[in-house]
């Protein structure tokens, strides 16, 4: 005799919370229209309606009603099993087939609970991992030899683990749960049609094994943020037209998963959606809105591993990294649930014994916002974080190289409890950015806009937005000065050159881009620079131990790259180092600095977004910021000096946003983010974040 397990879905406890639980079950295990049915004859009585945070299941009128579950790349999984004489692999993307299989059973046991329990079972020749989130059901199987084959093979090249969910309403941590037993028709015929599952790995966690013909076999898996549909008034759809596009890793090209590729009918969907939640949301207190953001902000924790590696998955960047982008987005929510509470007004004298002026702060609708590739996860929280605890609703359309990061999160929020239609995330290709990104503009339902991107794109948004006369902020492109004075600490300055300029493979709005150094420490600090680049660079794949930088995000942002570096070499810049593509894939530049940079050389006016320290020789400090200053943007800058006369000088001098004095590293959640000139509109981030999401509103009280 032996056993085949259900695992328990975590929030089934939060019904019973909610609901109570009946003394006696009535339990049945079925198969009916390609779905799997747990009815509950109790509950049956009473109608309800309850949807899983992780979109496994839909339970109605007592039914729970397995759907389909997250698709991923081919090289996580099959994307498709049929039932033949044995399992087979069928690349086309289709949902998981259900697999019937009928055995004598008997009688259904309550087991006891094992919180986060992990265990190996052999059912019928095979061994399966069980886990068990809460409790299980268990189903005794007998005439059966241990070593009985199931009626179908693993392949072992697409090997999956069977998974199932129940339900025990009985059942809670740290307890042993016996109630009477009632079987239903089926089981008193003592037998039972099981209905298995070869589940999407959205169900099993990561580095699980499974037995295959006496074969341990190690499987890597997705995790279950990874979604494949966007998020439109608190319900995961797909496109109207039904196109979807696909999302690779920049490591290797492979596909990692697909989203829907929307079009203006979604995106005024979502618009139409957060316009309708907004007159509820923007009642909410700041003590409710800010304990919903503490939530979200504890789900991000809680799954902060899964949301790094699905980030380094899409974008690149070294795990570590990733790590620290969404411990750095999450600072957001915190931040901003705090701030919640701190959104007051003023009260100022009047004119006049008869009169009372106060001037109250007011959500100003709602705001669409349009998020960039190099920081996925922190560039959607830090504005939605301050959105929402404004008391806006918000429609984010992410970056079409990175949409499953903004999903993942979306998702952590719709757990975390936000309500429905407050916070729309629509995703879309490309070609069809221009179109979505003009109905959000023009739309006069949305109230303000955010963008996090070119200069370029920037001003075209800023031009369709005067229509509708949003109030807008923008966070546009840089070119980050660098200076580092006689006086600097040498080794000092180059662990800030470091620092920003190679994290994300230099591809931040904030990268040193111009590194002017003082003639009298000019050649120590550049081959201090060339040795420390050599020893501590490694590039490879994000994934991978030891590794610190990872591939330029596509195509033609490395073409870029490449055409800037061999306009500077070709009017006489000298390459110090790297200054080429390397040989591990098609995107990975080498680690590149140049020298004998002239003012005049497209390295040194534009933002080049990749690991390339272009470095110019000065002598004064009147030079130092002439040059600094010769540049229509100004959103970071950044110099080290032990001259303390000097550091407020120069710090006034700058004619940038931020300005790192000694620091390489200024961005959390408590700065004002943001620049000046042609760098954009508006700060994020900070007690001022805030600002941009809400009106001051003027209230007179007359003949009092």
């Amino acid at each position: 005799m032996h056993d085949c397990g259900l695992s328990l879905c975590r929030d089934f406890l939060r019904y019973k919370r909610e609901h109570g639980s009946p003394a006696e079950r009535d339990l049945y295990v079925g198969h009916d229209l390609d779905e799997l049915f747990l009815v509950d004859r109790l509950l049956s009585k009473r109608p309800l309606s309850y949807v899983d945070p992780d979109d496994h299941y839909t339970l109605r009128n007592g039914l729970k009603i397995a759907k389909d579950w997250t698709r991923v790349g081919t090289d996580s999984s099959p994307k498709h099993l049929s039932m033949q004489e044995h399992m087979t692999y069928d690349e086309i993307q289709l949902s998981a087939a259900l697999i019937q299989v009928s055995s004598p059973a008997c009688p259904i046991y309550k087991s006891t609970i094992h919180f986060e329990h992990v265990k190996y079972v052999a059912f019928r020749g095979s061994k399966i991992q069980l886990v068990s989130t809460h409790c299980g059901l268990k189903f005794l199987f007998s005439n059966r030899s241990l070593f009985d084959k199931l009626p179908l093979e693993f392949n072992e090249s697409n090997t999956m683990i069977v998974a199932m969910y129940a339900w025990d309403g009985n059942a809670f941590p740290g307890k042993s749960s016996f109630g009477k037993e009632k079987n239903s028709d089926g089981f008193e015929k003592n037998q039972l049609t099981m209905t298995i599952t070869m589940v999407q790995p959205s169900f099993i966690r990561l580095g699980q094994t499974c037995f295959n013909r006496g074969t341990i076999i190690q499987i890597r898996t997705m995790s279950s943020l990874v979604k494949n549909k966007a998020f439109i008034n608190g319900a995961w759809v797909e496109a109207t037209s039904g196109k979807t596009f696909e999302v690779t890793n920049p490591v290797n090209g492979k596909v990692i998963g697909s989203v829907p590729d929307m079009d203006t009918i979604d995106a005024n969907k979502a618009i139409d959606a957060a316009h309708e939640a907004f007159q509820t949301w923007r009642d909410t207190t700041a003590k409710e809105r800010s304990a919903l953001l503490r939530k979200w902000f504890e789900m991000c924790n809680k799954n902060h591993n899964e949301l790094a590696k699905i980030l380094t998955a899409e974008q690149g960047k070294p795990l570590a990294e990733a790590k620290g982008e969404v411990s750095y987005g999450s600072s957001f929510l915190e931040w901003f649930s705090e701030e919640a509470r701190r959104i007051n007004g003023d009260v100022v004298q009047a004119p006049a014994a008869n009169k009372r002026m106060l001037f109250v702060r007011e959500p100003i609708g709602v705001a669409a916002m349009i998020t960039p590739w190099n920081f996925p996860n922190a560039m959607i929280t830090r504005k939605v974080g301050a959105a929402l605890a404004s008391g806006c609703t918000v429609v984010v359309k992410p970056a079409e190289d990175t949409p499953l990061s903004a999903l993942a999160v979306a998702a952590l929020a719709e757990e975390a409890g936000i309500p429905k239609g407050v916070l729309n995330v629509i995703t879309s290709r490309l070609e069809n950015s221009s179109e979505v990104g003009k109905a959000l503009c023009s739309s006069s339902k949305v109230r303000a806009l955010s963008f996090t991107g070119s200069t370029r794109v920037g001003k075209i948004l800023y031009r369709q937005c005067a229509d509708t006369v949003k109030k807008i902020s923008l966070e546009l492109g840089g070119n980050a000065p660098f200076i580092v004075f006689d006086s600097a600490d040498v080794d000092l300055a180059v662990g800030g050159c470091m620092a920003s300029k190679f994290r994300n493979a230099g591809q931040t709005c904030v990268s040193s881009n111009r590194i002017l150094v003082q003639s009298g420490i000019y050649d120590k600090f550049v081959a201090k620079l060339k040795e420390t680049v050599e020893k501590s660079v490694v590039l490879g794949d994000g994934m991978d131990d030891g590794v610190n930088q990872g591939p330029i995000i596509n195509k033609n942002q490395f073409a870029r790259v490449t055409r800037l570096v061999d306009e500077a070499v070709n009017k006489g810049a000298k390459v110090v180092l790297g200054g080429s593509k390397h040989d591990i894939g098609d995107l990975f530049y080498k680690p590149t600095i140049i020298s004998e940079m002239q003012e005049d050389m497209e390295c040194f006016k534009e933002e080049v977004f990749g690991p390339v320290i272009s470095i110019k020789k000065f002598e004064t400090e009147d030079e130092a910021l002439k040059i600094a200053n010769n540049s229509e943007v100004g959103l970071a800058g950044y110099f080290y000096s032990n001259d303390v006369s000097q550091c407020w000088r120069v710090s006034r001098k700058l004619e940038t946003g931020m300005v790192g004095i000694n620091e390489g590293m200024m961005s959390c959640a408590e700065g004002a983010f943001g620049g000046v000139k042609e760098s954009g509109i508006g700060r994020e981030g900070s007690k001022y974040g805030i600002d941009e999401y809400t009106e001051m509103k003027y209230l007179c009280f007359g003949n009092l």
